[in-house]
């Protein structure tokens, strides 16, 4: 009985340990946009795109924003993300989002902008509501030689729940947990056998 106990165990820590993250599908200008749009300011885009996410004003529904060269991201999911800009850093054409742990956002529908302000278009909306809030967000090729990403953006509707999830325990947690229920009914057992 004993070396079920702990097979089992041992089983439930290995399947849990393997990881099943798939990446999300690179974001480039030719992936079908929600929207596209010649407004430069920010105030413009979020009038522009509000309507289109059902989302108004779309302001109130900024989870995460990351500019160029600006140290620090803004939103609700700032602490949670982190965004690299690359192909050049006054001139980047590619972003990359990572979820660095902890809370994720987890609306049902999200979206992202990309945005430059300088060229036609001027930002690009994307249906991202089949992201998993965790899975890298890539963005490439965007404006290249001929203008810049300036800031990515991500919108989420919470209806009446938080736009962040608690995170989901990681696969080792649950493992030492099941190891631990595993020991304790184990250790039930022989003390009753003893008796």
């Amino acid at each position: 009985m004993r070396s079920t106990i702990l097979t089992c165990a041992a089983l439930a820590t290995l399947s849990f340990g393997v990881s099943d993250v798939m990446a999300y599908p690179v974001i480039t200008p030719s992936t079908p946009a929600l929207a596209t749009g010649t407004e430069t300011s920010q105030a413009a885009i979020n009038v522009a795109i509000g309507p289109i996410m059902g989302l108004t004003p779309a302001s109130d529904y900024q989870l995460y924003k990351q500019d160029v060269g600006v140290a620090s991201d803004v939103g609700a999911a700032a602490p949670y993300y982190k965004t690299t800009f690359s192909n050049s850093a006054n001139d980047p054409a590619n972003a990359l989002i990572e979820w660095l742990g902890g809370n994720f956002i987890g609306s049902a529908a999200k979206y992202l902008l990309v945005k430059d302000g300088n060229h036609n278009p001027a930002w690009y909306l994307f249906n991202i509501s089949d992201w998993n809030g965790q899975d890298d967000l890539v963005m490439e090729g965007f404006w290249p030689q001929q203008g810049a990403i300036s800031h990515v953006t991500i919108y989420g509707d919470n209806g009446d729940n938080p736009d962040l999830v608690t995170e989901v325990p990681e696969p080792a947690s649950i493992g030492l947990w099941l190891t631990v229920v595993a020991g304790s009914a184990f250790a039930a057992r022989r003390r009753r056998s003893a008796c």
